[in-house]
């Protein structure tokens, strides 16, 4: 379901994903809020969202949308931060909701999961430097 995951045995699957919990959210319906204190990480089973990222002046930018077989808040789980971004659903959407415990055991566990992410960090902070030389 998630390409994230495509490497993984069923048996890993379904241990993994027995830590985790499913939500269904309405379009518009806000997903994560900026400062938000959870750390779980999101996957899109369904739908889309928009990741906002609000600047110091109150102003608010459009980061990214994502669609289905995508996953976010994977900072929070790492660093144990508040969130950084908004996220909201563009169209109705079904999340998968898995703890920081869990995201940590499966990105050390499973090499090339850990190594992917990894991967998405560094385009995130290349996709931000191209993002911040344009203002």
């Amino acid at each position: 379901m998630f390409p994230l995951f495509a490497g993984l045995s069923d048996e890993q699957i379904e241990s993994y994903g027995a830590t985790c919990r499913w939500r269904e959210y309405k379009s518009g319906e806000m997903i994560i809020d900026h400062n938000d204190k959870t750390n779980d990480v999101r996957f899109i089973a369904s739908g889309e969202v928009r990741v906002v990222v609000r600047m110091v002046e109150g102003r608010e930018v459009i980061f990214n949308d994502f669609g289905a077989g995508r996953h976010f808040g994977e900072l929070s789980a790492i660093d144990g931060q508040t969130r950084s971004a908004n996220v909201t659903s563009l169209t109705n959407a079904r999340i998968c909701i898995m703890p920081a415990a869990t995201f940590k055991s499966l990105v050390t566990e499973v090499p090339d999961i850990g190594w992917t992410i990894m991967q998405d960090l560094a385009a995130l902070v290349r996709s931000l430097s191209d993002r911040l030389s344009e203002f």
